[in-house]
């Protein structure tokens, strides 16, 4: 499963310049899980164009040398960095932000089923940008 947060359409083309950042607030119902992020372009007929991605095993968000299990059912913050790209977003496309656990091919899967909760509240994307004339 995944799910998708999207802007309003822009009313101006955007440049999208370095590395974009979101900050996740969620609840696991287990110890760990994947976070794959994808920034995406929505064009006014709703094709997506990926822009970027970036990912994150939920133990490692304090340190990948010595990771930790995330406590269960409390919510936690995740950084996850999206790869830094130069992205022009034209005027009436959407900014949007896709959160899933990624493809078995990509990410190696969580031993055993985690359901996670996203807070809206305290979860934000920092996208680095610019308008454009």
């Amino acid at each position: 499963g995944s799910v998708l947060f999207r802007t309003e359409p822009l009313p101006r083309a955007t440049a999208m310049f370095g590395r974009p950042t979101l900050t996740l607030r969620a609840s696991l119902s287990g110890p760990d899980a994947n976070f794959y992020v994808e920034l995406l372009d929505i064009a006014p007929d709703g094709t997506e164009t990926l822009v970027n991605n970036g990912f994150l095993r939920a133990s490692h968000r304090e340190s990948h040398t010595s990771p930790s299990p995330v406590p269960v059912g409390e919510p936690t913050t995740f950084e996850i960095d999206i790869w830094p790209d130069h992205h022009r977003f034209a005027a009436g496309h959407r900014i949007a932000v896709r959160i899933s656990g990624g493809a078995a091919d990509t990410l190696t899967p969580n031993p055993t089923p985690v359901d996670v909760t996203i807070a809206t509240a305290g979860s934000v994307l920092r996208i680095p940008a610019a308008p454009v004339n």
